[in-house]
């Protein structure tokens, strides 16, 4: 028991009605007032549903925007509500209970007085029944402004027993009793828990736990307008049933005498010894079965089980993500190498089936220094470079939806092998916020050739007919050795070999420091490609000229200097 001001925030406003939509329930709000604090509700072991929304909150409710989705706990002295609340699924549900106050015409004269013990009910929005607490601490008497706590609170529809026969029936206003003096059945010792249910066309209207000491009086609901439509009405005649609960057994009660038929609130005693044959029903006798019958005795192979959505024998089925109906998508993740630039770039190319918060993997054959752009710049991760590990990773738990694109771009001073190769290596993964690790697939290669001379990949330079390596610009017959001079005139020597394929060999040289362009153009004057534009020193140079991206055919090979021109002709064959 708490008393404690803080029981001061939950006071209702005065003088104002309260009334619940489901039940209609009401109460006026008292200055003296007490809250009884239950830390478990459950009806037939099943959790309350509900917020614990009270009618003085002014907060959006869940329960209120969806009438009858949830239980509503009320607290009634001589059938007059003093206090509802809505459950509080998670536990801790806080019943205000009002008290008879001083106030003339505030409508609580007959509201808790000190001493008083209020009755609780629920309305379970699962049967829409009232039901009456069956289990739990003693409810404790009222005072004024006190907190009570009270632990494992429950309700029953029913008498249902854990390993029994789960025969399920609800209080009806209208009911009969069918008192048994004696029920024997061969070979078998009765005991206080067995059961004696009775039933209407299938339907259990009533049960009872066995009496050893005789006359077991088992109670028969009746038709109850708005409730139990389906429940005995006048004249209909119940028939009965038996459980064995030791041997899980069930049989059919053989009445000794004529039964009367049935009448509320009527008392009907079945006289002498009442026999019993086995009951052989059957049906899904799997209680992990959606349609298990709690009543069969020999399983016929009925069994249905509910799919991944839910329904009862369907068809839905997980995907290898562990998603119902899904595409075996959203737990896959791909990697792949896009548009590689030699001067120092390279597109990381993703599409991920769910959102990411990080990734890591591998690049080898690359001097790595950097990364940015792609959606991993656009949201903000954080993208780190190692030796050939990247890591993008977020510190404002953003996260790259699922879709796919440029995941990030990363720079390098180098090439260092003679291919890059996207993996995961040891520890890379693709995760998501929870930490759950995406099914990856890289893909990707991209092969750098033969380094040049010098050791450089895509490199110029070569060796010379001096057998020196030098850079692309210096002339190859520029031995450091030789004697010759520089070229008296612009000058451009026919290729060879000429016809050629796949390669061919072309000298040229300029008298004067200045550009050089030469440029390769068809019979009609059409430019087809350039292959050099840039700044040279006086002197003798080459150019090897390749056909891979040539058709078979005569072309016009063209050097332009200081305004000054030469051609000469050239014919590929494949």
């Amino acid at each position: 028991m708490l008393r404690s001001s803080i029981i001061l925030s939950f006071l209702c406003v005065l003088y104002s009605q309260h009334v619940n939509f489901e039940t209609g329930w009401d109460f006026n709000s008292s200055p003296s007032q007490s809250f009884y604090i239950f830390d478990s509700i459950e009806i037939d072991g099943v959790a309350a549903l509900g917020d614990g929304w009270a009618p003085s909150e002014t907060l959006l409710s869940d329960c209120v925007s969806n009438p009858y989705s949830c239980d509503v706990v009320g607290a009634f002295l001589d059938n007059i509500c003093v206090g509802w609340v809505y459950a509080d699924a998670e536990g801790f549900t806080t019943l205000p209970i009002m008290g008879a106050s001083q106030i003339d015409g505030d409508g609580t004269a007959s509201y808790c007085i000190q001493g008083d013990i209020p009755s609780i009910k629920i309305y379970d929005s699962s049967s829409g029944a009232v039901l009456d607490v069956v289990a739990g601490d003693a409810i404790p008497a009222w005072s004024d402004n006190i907190a009570y706590q009270i632990s494992n609170i429950s309700f029953a529809n029913n008498g249902i027993i854990a390993d029994g026969p789960n025969w399920t029936y609800f209080q009806s206003s209208n009911q009969a009793f069918y008192i048994f003096e004696n029920i024997v059945i061969d070979d078998i010792v009765l005991e206080d828990f067995d059961i004696v249910g009775a039933f209407k066309d299938g339907l259990c209207v009533g049960w009872i736990n066995y009496d050893t000491d005789g006359f077991t009086s088992v109670p028969v609901m009746g038709f109850e307008e708005g409730l139990y439509p389906n429940y005995m009405l006048d004249s209909e005649i119940p028939y009965f049933r038996f459980f064995d609960y030791s041997d899980q057994a069930y049989y059919n009660i053989i009445l000794a005498s004529e039964v009367p038929g049935w009448s509320s609130n009527s008392y009907f005693i079945i006289e002498g010894d009442t026999a019993a044959d086995p009951d052989i029903i059957e049906g899904c006798t799997d209680v992990n079965a959606c349609n298990y019958e709690p009543s069969a005795t020999d399983d016929d192979g009925s069994c249905l089980y509910n799919d991944c959505a839910g329904e009862c024998g369907g068809l839905a089925e997980l995907d290898d993500c562990g998603v119902c109906q899904g595409d075996g998508a959203s737990c896959l993740a791909f990697l792949q190498l896009g548009l590689f630039d030699e001067l120092g770039s390279l597109e990381i190319l993703y599409d991920f089936g769910g959102p990411v918060a990080g990734f890591q993997f591998d690049l080898t054959g690359l001097e790595l220094v950097g990364a940015s752009g792609g959606v991993a710049n656009e949201i903000g991760m954080t993208v780190s470079i190692g030796t050939t590990t990247i890591v993008g990773f977020s510190l404002n738990n953003v996260e790259i939806l699922a879709g796919s694109g440029i995941l990030t771009i990363v720079s390098f001073s180098d090439v260092i092998d003679s291919q890059t190769l996207l993996t995961l290596g040891n520890f890379g993964a693709i995760t998501d916020a929870q930490g759950n690790v995406y099914v990856t697939n890289t893909f990707g290669v991209i092969d750098h050739g033969e380094p040049d001379c010098l050791g450089d990949y895509y490199g110029d330079a070569f060796i010379d007919v001096c057998g020196q390596c030098v850079a692309g610009d210096i002339n190859p017959d520029d031995c450091l050795s030789s004697d010759l001079g520089l070229p008296l005139d612009l000058y451009l020597s026919q290729n060879y070999p000429n016809p050629f394929n796949p390669w061919s060999i072309v000298n040229y040289g300029i008298s004067s420091n200045g550009n050089v362009n030469i440029s390769l153009y068809d019979l009609n004057g059409r430019k087809i490609d350039t292959f050099i534009n840039k700044f040279h020193i006086a002197g003798h140079y080459s150019l090897t000229l390749n056909s891979d991206n040539l058709n078979s055919g005569f072309y016009l090979l063209k050097i332009t200097s200081l305004g000054d021109s030469r051609a000469i002709k050239i014919t590929v064959i494949k």
